[in-house]
């Protein structure tokens, strides 16, 4: 007998718990900015996960692979918005998925 798929919350809460293990390996996980890394945890119904990084320093080549690796264990096209503090005022950071991390700028 097969086991039936994860719901879409359910693969989200199990990334999540995946991944805020990642982070704490990676640095301190704070909410209040006295970290490295902030995992928000509410779950807006899309494939999509959002770290605030608290310095650029924080977001090294191991930690998006990862994360990539962690992504690539699911069949959804999961994203990892990585936040990076604003430079000059402007939101910048990275979107990660299992095959690419790719800049984008607010």
């Amino acid at each position: 007998m097969t086991a039936a798929p994860l719901t879409e919350h359910a693969e989200w809460e199990a990334i999540y718990g995946l991944l805020l293990a990642i982070l704490q390996r990676h640095g301190v996980h704070d909410p209040f900015g006295d970290g490295d890394f902030f995992l928000v945890d509410d779950d807006y119904g899309c494939v999509q996960l959002k770290i605030e990084c608290m310095s650029a320093a924080a977001l090294t080549p191991a930690l998006v692979a990862e994360i990539q690796q962690l992504l690539g264990a699911f069949e959804r096209a999961w994203e990892v918005i990585v936040a990076l503090p604003s430079v000059d005022g402007r939101e910048h950071g990275f979107a990660v998925t299992k095959g690419a991390c790719v800049e984008h700028h607010g």
